[in-house]
């Protein structure tokens, strides 16, 4: 084994829970508040979204990404700009929201939000050829 590969796993070795088994709670003061923490009741499912409403027969909901990125352009395409993209079609209500999925925490990279939009099922086919998409009902 050459001398770097040598350096390397030594500095892996020291460099590894100098000051223990890595799984082991450093400050038992922090047991405390873990516990008190786990006793707080969990949130409710999809609380970082707009909660959906029955949506009247025949409308349904159709998003796009707002273009907004980490460290970057934090509030993306303002939602009145972007329903100008949907032309002559009728918006009934629009929000801008998460998509709920996990995102890389990367300066650059998404933030998951997205602009969305009520419109007639009739015009579904109209918007996706926009960029928009079919947002199904939770």
């Amino acid at each position: 084994m050459s001398q770097l590969g040598v350096f390397a796993i030594f500095c892996l070795i020291l460099g590894a829970c100098t000051d223990g088994p890595c799984h082991t709670i450093k400050h038992p003061e922090l047991i405390q508040q873990q516990q008190v923490a786990s006793l707080d009741p969990p949130p409710a499912a999809g609380a970082d979204k707009a909660p959906d409403v029955a949506l009247p027969p025949g409308h349904i909901l159709v998003a796009k990404p707002d273009g907004s990125t980490q460290c970057g352009r934090p509030n993306g395409i303002a939602l009145d700009v972007m329903e100008k993209d949907l032309g002559s079609i009728k918006v009934y209500s629009r929000q801008n929201r998460s998509d709920s999925k996990m995102h890389a925490l990367m300066c650059g990279s998404p933030t998951g939000k997205m602009n969305v939009y009520e419109i007639q099922v009739e015009s579904l086919k109209k918007a996706e050829e926009q960029g928009f998409k079919f947002l199904p009902p939770n």
